[in-house]
């Protein structure tokens, strides 16, 4: 045991003099040590004891070598090769150590490429309009290949006024599988060009304060931020996607396509000749931006139909609740409900089953969002893709190209939306 805390801890040493860390002295110290103050080497624990001449460990029962030849001791890192380190480093002064451990900056790539150290920033930051002949390109990659540079970030960020960060403000309300697919995606399609992307949701702290700090390259807004916010931002040189609107009235371009997600809903059963229509809303009023112009459309669908206004009710994420208004909807003459979402509507799935009732033969239900559980719930149930890798895709062009039309504001979404037909209606 003793060996094997020794070897650990100069395993630690070593590295840390590899590092570079300037080390003056070393001490190392068990609980075993106070043991032998009082009884010397007598004391083993019952543990693997070791002859102090030989060095030959064996088990206190069997007496037999321990550990067996089949059951190496781990070996992080060998004595004799910490000792190497140690010695070979024992002449160096603090100042070379200490440059040794230095990280290693774009004049270290330039004095190792023969070339200006603005070459090489040039370079590296693929700066247009610069005549760079290739060979040299490729000595200043092959210099930071050998040297292990990687450009620092607080340098950039001083050099550029601002990071390589985008921020995500992101609206205080229930992420479903869908919020996350979308700001999944968005994501990677962002750091795979060498952005680095950080999620806000909402919170008690400013918008301004929280944009001040990070300077990003750019923020995408999924929550209303004020007129005076943005501008603020783009005066800084930060560009910024505005997918959501403002506080003050501005509309949300995230939800434009809410509307026909409604419609799409209504058409869908009117078209399987339902007349009556409900609709489940969601408990949670936070989700009223998505609910509004979904409950909109649906209505929309039904009056182009000549057909009455949906029945609406609140349906949360509870069996007997969802059970209640079903038997209130059949009451009413309702055949057909369109749930706000795919939760809901795996809720009202049960709540039929639990009022005695089937679907669709009694109650024809259409979700939004096909998530997962979607295909899997009982019956499997018909809803609308949203198909959130392309809105994604949308909203990173639109952050890569925003340098270049640095006033320009998002358009809505591609109508992208499509109906998935299954045995729910």
């Amino acid at each position: 045991m003793r060996i094997t805390y020794t070897r650990e801890a100069l395993t630690g040493l070593g590295e840390a003099i590899a590092d570079g860390t300037d080390v003056l002295g070393y001490l190392h110290w068990t609980l075993l040590d106070n043991w032998e103050w009082h009884a010397g080497h007598a004391m083993t624990f019952g543990l693997a004891s070791e002859d102090r001449e030989t060095f030959e460990r064996t088990h206190p029962q069997t007496g037999k070598e321990w550990p067996p030849p089949t059951e190496p001791a781990w070996t992080p890192m060998k004595g004799s090769e910490v000792a190497d380190t140690i010695k070979s480093r024992a002449g160096e002064t603090r100042e070379a150590r200490l440059a040794r451990a230095r990280r290693v900056t774009s004049v270290d790539v330039a004095r190792e490429a023969g070339v200006s150290q603005a070459t090489v920033s040039y370079v590296l930051n693929n700066v247009p309009h610069q005549k760079i002949a290739e060979e040299t390109r490729q000595r200043i990659h092959a210099a930071v290949e050998k040297l292990g540079y990687t450009p620092s970030a607080a340098a950039r960020t001083l050099r550029l006024g601002r990071s390589d960060i985008v921020l995500l403000l992101v609206a205080n309300i229930p992420l479903g599988s869908t919020a996350v697919e979308l700001i999944e995606h968005l994501t990677a399609d962002l750091e795979r060009h060498g952005l680095s992307v950080i999620t806000r949701i909402g919170s008690g702290r400013t918008v301004a304060s929280l944009w001040k700090d990070l300077a990003p390259a750019a923020v995408v807004t999924f929550a209303p931020v004020t007129k005076e916010n943005r501008a603020d931002m783009r005066a800084a040189g930060t560009y910024v996607v505005n997918a959501w609107g403002d506080s003050e009235g501005q509309p949300n371009v995230m939800t434009r396509g809410q509307t026909r997600i409604g419609r799409m809903q209504a058409d869908h059963l009117i078209s399987r000749g339902h007349v009556r229509v409900g609709y489940a809303a969601p408990a949670d009023p936070r989700v009223r931006a998505f609910y509004d112009p979904r409950l909109a459309g649906v209505r929309q669908g039904c009056a182009d139909h000549g057909l009455p206004p949906p029945s609406v009710r609140e349906v949360p994420l509870d069996t007997e609740a969802a059970s209640t208004a079903a038997r209130a909807w059949r009451a009413e003459g309702v055949t057909a409900v369109c749930a706000f979402n795919d939760e809901v509507a795996v809720a009202l799935l049960a709540g039929v089953r639990a009022a005695g009732l089937s679907a669709p033969a009694d109650l024809a239900v259409i979700g939004v969002d096909d998530i997962p559980m979607a295909r899997f719930a009982e019956p499997p149930l018909t809803t609308i893709d949203q198909h959130m890798e392309a809105v994604a895709a949308e909203l990173a062009d639109a952050v890569l190209k925003g340098p270049e039309r640095p006033d320009a504001r998002r358009s809505a979404p591609p109508d992208n939306a499509t109906l998935v037909v299954r045995r729910s209606t």
